[in-house]
């Protein structure tokens, strides 16, 4: 299957409901850090995970639960932009607010046996044993975080992502 074009990214957003949530906040910035957020842990599978590492990557961090609808719904579009875009430096990392890890285990199991490789982005489970971060209280699934490759933040989106968001994406991506 070819990789989606940038008009196609957002005609999905826009006719499969993902633009609408009643749950969603607009856009808006983050406080302004003095500190650059940090994030350490390891993934599901057990492997070693820093926001520090992905320098010189673009990552999107999203704060997802397998009990958020919205969630579901867009991870496939997450998976397929993912697919698509890693070979260009592209990162992405599904940070579960399940209550428990045995929830979003179960669920990634699931979702190995019906999806590609090539679309297996890494997961982690907040409350693991060892995970630090300083993203604060996170008020609402999903919440995304956006990063350039040095590492700074440019955009936070409190629901489901938007057209501008995407389109943000490629202009970081490509610049």
């Amino acid at each position: 299957m070819p990789p989606l074009t940038r008009r196609e990214y957002l005609q999905m957003l826009l006719l499969g409901g993902l633009s609408s949530n009643a749950y969603a906040n607009p856009a808006r910035p983050v406080a302004n850090k003095k500190e650059p957020y940090r994030l350490l842990g390891q993934t599901l599978e057990g492997k070693p995970w820093s926001l520090q590492a992905q320098r010189n990557q673009f990552t999107l961090i999203t704060f997802w639960a397998t009990w958020c609808p919205t969630c579901r719904k867009e991870l496939p579009l997450l998976r397929s932009f993912y697919e698509d875009n890693q070979r260009k430096g592209f990162n992405l990392l599904a940070i579960s607010l399940d209550e428990r890890r045995e929830d979003v285990a179960a669920y990634q199991q699931v979702l190995f046996q019906v999806i590609p490789a090539s679309q297996r982005f890494p997961i982690m489970w907040r409350k693991e044993w060892g995970h630090q971060d300083t993203f604060g209280p996170i008020t609402g699934t999903p919440s995304h975080f956006m990063f350039r490759k040095d590492g700074s933040l440019f955009r936070f989106r409190q629901g489901a992502l938007q057209p501008e968001d995407w389109d943000d994406f490629w202009t970081e991506m490509n610049s």
